[in-house]
């Protein structure tokens, strides 16, 4: 069973499935059912108005989570969410838009901020402009 729960978090970790941190907040929990699942990360794998179904990694099991009981916390690495920000930011100063696919691969295959960063260099962008990114980095939530 081991073997098969590797196979699927590691298909899970190459999909562009929404990966959180289940953060429980027992003053609006009545079941200590879902309890159990507070501070594992998993996946999303669908949602609908009341819940979400999620798989949790550590446990190996898919679980019907209510939307009021948890707070979801993201576990984007800085990295990402540093490239996530100056793909925002190129796309809203027109420097990029979504069919330049070797500008948005660069990016998004850039293993470090630094070689992000003088990327983002060579495109033109200023200190300044490369501190606003820095900037929405350290606001970005999802």
């Amino acid at each position: 069973m081991k073997r098969f729960n590797k196979v699927i978090e590691d298909s899970l970790k190459r999909s562009h499935l929404l990966k959180i941190k289940l953060k429980v907040d027992p003053a609006n929990c009545s079941s200590g059912e879902i309890l159990k699942y507070n501070g594992y990360e998993g996946y999303i794998l669908a949602e609908n108005e009341h819940d979400y179904k999620v798989y949790i990694e550590d446990l190996g099991v898919v679980t019907t989570v209510p939307q009021e009981v948890i707070a979801i916390q993201d576990v984007l690495t800085p990295v990402e969410k540093f490239k996530i920000c100056s793909l925002q930011y190129l796309i809203s100063k027109s420097m990029i838009n979504m069919n330049n696919d070797m500008l948005l691969r660069t990016i998004y295959t850039s293993p470090n901020l630094e070689c992000i960063e003088a990327f983002l260099r060579e495109s033109g962008l200023s200190d300044s402009d490369i501190l606003s990114i820095y900037k929405n980095t350290l606001m970005f939530n999802i």
